[in-house]
């Protein structure tokens, strides 16, 4: 049931970030709510939006979010004490305060006041300091009961493996690029270091208006396949620290002075991630 209300609630997102959304509700629909989710992704501001909207089904007595609960009224009007949200002070520092992480562990045991639970949101993670990862890596790995943390984070560069392993990722991507087509997987992955050097090799005589097309479509479907394969958690995640991958290639690739070597690593990565994509 709460998947349906997850589907109503956020189905205006849905045709920009289908995969997020699917995501959100099959946890639901399986009964398996994390009680902490990662939101992958530079539009952090689509993040925010998801990440409101979602909070707000998760606050709500009724799991529907259709404002005819006391909990749902206070969260629209902005001063829910169960819904609390801490990012960088730019002004100040770039990073997040050893002190702000501490407010919000402090928080996550307290009771809820409003509603039967609270969620609480750490952006920018990826501005923590050490000191703050582990604390934070503490409180993920003995959770509350009764609150549901969320972080947001533009990659998971810089970013505690253990943490990323104790979160449910949540990729923020907008819709497929245009003019992409999907390709035979199987034709890409590897299954040796010696195969993934003449690979590189073959690629790197075609131009490279070609390779950037080749990169597009395989990283296009790739997340059709992650979309709709039904994995486990940490497949997933590992999927999708792969797809990152890819994207810094498609970025890398303008600026890129010896050409080979990317094409090397790119196919050193597609042997070594063949088994998550089932290969």
């Amino acid at each position: 049931m709460t998947s349906n209300f997850i589907l109503s609630a956020l189905n205006h997102l849905r045709e920009e970030e289908p995969l997020a959304i699917d995501l959100l509700s099959r946890a639901a629909n399986n009964d398996r709510l994390s009680h902490a989710y990662l939101f992958t992704g530079k539009d952090f501001e689509k993040s925010m939006t998801i990440i409101r909207a979602f909070s707000k089904i998760l606050l709500c007595d009724n799991k529907n979010a259709t404002d005819n609960c006391l909990s749902c009224r206070v969260f629209d009007s902005g001063q829910n004490p169960d819904f609390r949200i801490w990012k960088p002070e730019i002004e100040k520092t770039k990073f997040i305060k050893l002190e702000q992480i501490q407010e919000l562990i402090s928080e996550s045991r307290k009771y809820p006041i409003t509603s039967k639970s609270k969620v609480l949101v750490l952006e920018e993670v990826n501005q923590m300091r050490v000191e703050g990862s582990n604390s934070l890596l503490k409180t993920l790995e003995e959770p509350s009961p009764f609150t549901t943390i969320i972080l947001t984070v533009d990659s998971l560069d810089n970013l505690l493996s253990t943490i990323i392993s104790r979160c449910q990722i949540i990729p923020i991507r907008s819709t497929v690029e245009k003019n992409t087509e999907e390709i035979n997987l199987k034709d890409y992955f590897p299954n040796s270091y010696i195969q993934a050097s003449e690979m590189s090799t073959k690629m790197s005589k075609v131009e490279k208006e070609e390779i950037s097309k080749f990169l597009k479509n395989l990283e296009n479907t790739l997340w059709q396949v992650s979309k709709h394969n039904i994995v486990s958690e940490t497949n997933f995640n590992n999927r999708i620290e792969f797809l990152e991958k890819i994207e810094k290639y498609i970025v890398s690739l303008e600026s890129y002075v010896n050409l080979k070597i990317l094409l090397e690593n790119l196919f050193i990565d597609l042997y070594k991630y063949r088994k998550v994509f089932g290969f």
